[in-house]
Parts: C-alpha cells; structure tokens; sequence
C-alpha cells in the first residue's frame, strides 16, 4: 500500500498491524484486538489511527496480518470508461476545482470527450460519480463534487495510494488531506513519494 515495502528477509524484522483476538464479520477494530508485532506482513504500524473503528468484511482469526482488503469503507473505486467523460469534466471544470488546478485553461466538454477517450484508463472513480482519482505517470490527482467533501472520501482513497502529488500554495484543505494520508513534502512534491508550489 503506502509503505515502503521490504525484502522477503526484511520483513521478518519490521513490525506491522496484527489481529490478537478473533474478530466476526463486521465488527470493528479496536485498540483491544490488533497490536504492532513482526514480522512486517500487514500494514504498517503508522496507520494504526486510520483503521481504528473501521468495520472488517470478513472473519478474521488470531494472528492474521491485517491487510486494506479486510476493511469495510466508505469509498468504492471502479476503472473509468469512455462515457465517464461527462462526469470527469464537470467535477475537473467546476469553478472551485479549476481555481485549485495547474492547468487554468477549460476546454471544451467534446474537445474533453476525445482526448479522455485515449486517457481514461488513468482515471479511477469513486462512488460511481461521486469524484475521480488520476495516476498519470505517478503524479496523482483527485477531486470530488462539492457535496462529497468533508467526508473523508479522498483520504480514504489516498491512504491506499502511492505516487507523487502537486498542490498550489493556498489550497490547505488538500495539502492537509495528502498529509493525513501519509504523503510527506520533499522538496516541491508530496511524496508516498508531493510537489508544494
């Protein structure tokens, strides 16, 4: 996920998040069935506050490594199709999203239509049409409708994403978020590897 993984060898010295007492589908985890222990199977202690509370999908047994999948969410990602066009450009042109955009520039929704016909597979959306995430070339761009911010939807989404980010100075709310989700500055990018202009 968002850690750096180690060695087959390595692993067996580093510590990651485990399940201590049996948890039923659908309970949550809680500080009194997962504990940090090695070997470095499961995710990484540091994102011991981000599944706190979080509802499992599955049984889960003493001492199973925890791992992202065993985690029920609020954000469901699906591939983009060609027709997501319309819903990509109005969350990408919106005058709130534009205003925090590196590229001020709007085009045109046929003009958008063509070229995300040849760009779609780098959009994933969230929720069906609740807002989209781009990995291009392992810079990551995410935005959602005004109505789904504040929810923790692109955190959720970026605790499970690597890359490397661009953020305008002034736009806090995103700098907060990246951060939150483990991105950490170096130099002019975010980084899980982030740019801070």
């Amino acid at each position: 996920m968002n850690e750096i993984k180690p060695s087959w060898n390595g692993r067996k010295l580093v510590r990651s998040l485990f399940v201590i007492k049996d948890i039923k589908k659908g309970e949550k985890f809680t500080e009194d069935n997962i504990k940090s222990i090695r070997p470095g199977y499961g995710i990484a202690p540091k994102y011991e506050k981000a599944i706190l509370g979080k509802e499992v999908i599955r049984d889960i047994k003493r001492g199973e490594p925890i791992l992202w999948e065993m985690l029920r969410g609020k954000v469901k990602l699906t591939k983009a199709i060609p027709t997501d066009y319309k819903i990509v450009h109005s969350i990408r042109y919106s005058e709130d999203v534009m205003k925090n955009s590196l590229s001020k520039n709007k085009v045109s929704l046929e003009e958008f239509k063509k070229w995300f016909s040849k760009e779609y597979k780098k959009y994933k959306m969230i929720n069906k049409n609740q807002g989209f995430i781009k990995n291009d070339n392992g810079f990551i761009g995410i935005a959602l409708k005004k109505e789904y911010r504040g929810k923790g939807l692109s955190h959720e989404v970026l605790l499970n994403t690597d890359g490397k980010a661009v953020i305008l100075t002034g736009n806090e709310a995103s700098l907060c978020c990246f951060i939150k989700s483990g991105f950490v500055i170096k130099g002019h990018y975010l980084e899980k590897d982030f740019t801070y202009k």
